[in-house]
């Protein structure tokens, strides 16, 4: 996937805000600016997706990856292997209960 055709949806729910999801913003906008991808990758605060204990969520779009329990220190690397390289961070994504597989869609 090139990143041009990204946009990442970042919950701004009060779960996931009071969970860190502010500071996660900051740290993600700045990973992508560094790597001048700012105009190009959007980040977009949406509504709750109904994981609040789980927050910070994350949503890539149009690839539809479903990450939780994001922190500042993974957005360096999900902006290198994801954004850039098309490698969705497996350990960060929500995993099914019956099998212990990531979730790659919502």
């Amino acid at each position: 996937m090139m990143a041009q055709e990204m946009r990442l949806m970042l919950c701004g729910g009060t779960g996931c805000e009071s969970n860190g999801s502010l500071r996660v913003k900051e740290v993600l906008e700045a990973e992508l600016a560094r790597h001048q991808l700012s105009e190009s990758v959007p980040v977009i605060v949406t509504g709750c997706y109904g994981m609040c204990a789980h927050g910070p969520v994350l949503v890539t779009q149009p690839d539809e990856v479903f990450y939780h329990g994001l922190k500042p220190e993974h957005m360096a690397r999900l902006v290198e292997e994801h954004v850039i390289n098309g490698k969705p961070l497996q350990d960060l994504m929500v995993t099914s209960e019956a099998t212990g597989l990531p979730l790659p869609k919502l």
